[in-house]
């Protein structure tokens, strides 16, 4: 009880922080490097953000705790999503590392099925300006962890948070698959890789993950099927993200 009403107070402390600083933007002439910094500040005053290194090597889950259960509590995922435009890319990037490698710990805690939702959509906006290497490192992440047998969390994640994972995964492929038909150098081959090893972990369970959809949310994902497995067999074409 003491440690939850000590994250509590954190998230409130920073969502202060952060509205007196939206507050005194449109007054000022502060540059946006000088923004970034301040917002900076208030993420790592409430305690939450990973080293931005950890996106290379995420390994200890313990090491993480702290950043996990801040972002679970619905309130803490809203302060982080709000956070995240302003931030610099090395650290929103380290947010969303720190997610897809802990995805499952996030789902578990995740028992309202709010915080990871809200996660989901604000990550999926940072894509496009992320490079093809960082892209590939999430993916892989994402397809690392399964829950039991061959039950990819990736697959989970899909059957609990429905339109919102697949529009979460979508804007994932969807970047990096322009970044390959725009002819990025590198690492086009991993990428190819990695849609491939999602691809495969996903359509087993086609059926499973569709059932419970929409028309439209079906559509939708069937749709990002057909952009996963033009990605995996490494057909690109500009028109093919459409």
């Amino acid at each position: 009880m003491h440690r939850s009403r000590q994250l509590l107070n954190a998230i409130e402390r920073a969502y202060v922080q952060l509205l007196e600083l939206e507050d005194d933007q449109p007054h000022s002439n502060v540059s946006v490097e000088d923004r970034r910094a301040a917002v900076s500040k208030v993420f790592q005053s409430a305690k939450v953000r990973p080293l931005q290194e950890r996106l290379r090597d995420l390994k200890d889950v313990s090491s993480d705790e702290h950043a996990v259960v801040f972002m679970s509590i619905p309130k803490g995922a809203r302060l982080v999503t709000r956070m995240l435009p302003k931030l610099s890319m090395p650290e929103a990037q380290s947010l969303a590392g720190l997610l897809c490698h802990h995805l499952l710990p996030f789902m578990k805690r995740d028992e309202e099925k709010a915080s990871v939702k809200v996660l989901l959509r604000g990550l999926q906006d940072q894509f496009q300006r992320w490079s093809l290497g960082v892209l590939v490192r999430l993916l892989d992440m994402l397809n690392a962890q399964t829950v039991t047998g061959n039950v990819a969390a990736v697959a989970l994640l899909v059957e609990q948070y429905s339109s919102a994972a697949v529009a979460f995964l979508n804007a994932l492929v969807k970047s990096g698959y322009e970044q390959c038909a725009a002819g990025a150098a590198a690492p086009v081959k991993q990428w190819c890789q990695s849609c491939h090893r999602l691809y495969i972990l996903l359509e087993p369970h086609r059926d499973v993950l569709t059932a419970h959809l929409a028309d439209d949310e079906k559509a939708a994902y069937f749709d990002f099927v057909q952009l996963l497995a033009r990605a995996a067999s490494g057909q690109f074409s500009a028109a093919g993200s459409a």
